[in-house]
């Protein structure tokens, strides 16, 4: 990946999974994240709480997102990388998503298909740690709910969820 090649071999593992992936690279955001990567935390979780400017540089395209899908971009935030639309929908309520995701894939955030991602760790990342602690903890609460809910056999993931509401 972009950031693995410009920090060596030998610090690879620092740039971790979420990067070391992406095949498209924007220079300027490569740079900025495998020079703090090099200088500062080891991974890129905690650079991106760490670093609020390099959150909000990441973070950038979902301001001009309406606020609806901002909403539903911050709900997936803390399910992973991977979007289902009928857990972020019992998330949010029962609310419809569908137009919501695909805004956001049109708008570069997400890729779409039957299980919507993240186009990057980066932004999921980004958008996680811009979020409060209280809304961080009730989204955690809403996903471990709408897990339960809808019979995901994840008592590990709905542990965590759980675990983080409370933190």
């Amino acid at each position: 990946g972009c950031v693995a090649a410009r920090l060596g071999r030998s610090s690879r593992s620092r740039a971790g999974i979420g990067v070391a992936r992406s095949d498209r690279c924007n220079p300027l955001l490569v740079r900025l994240v495998a020079t703090e990567l090099a200088d500062g935390p080891s991974r890129v979780d905690e650079l991106m709480a760490q670093r609020p400017q390099l959150r909000r540089l990441v973070a950038a395209r979902v301001g001009g997102l309406p606020e609806s899908v901002q909403d539903v971009l911050a709900a997936a935030s803390v399910l992973a990388e991977r979007v289902y639309p009928d857990v972020l929908s019992a998330m949010l309520g029962g609310a419809s998503v569908s137009d919501a995701l695909l805004q956001a894939e049109r708008a570069g955030v997400l890729r779409g298909g039957d299980a919507p991602a993240f186009e990057h760790a980066l932004v999921r990342d980004a958008i996680y740690a811009e979020l409060g602690a209280e809304r961080r903890a009730g989204l955690h609460r809403a996903a471990a709910l709408a897990l339960e809910t809808n019979g995901y056999p994840l008592p590990g993931v709905i542990a965590s969820h759980w675990e983080r509401q409370a933190s």
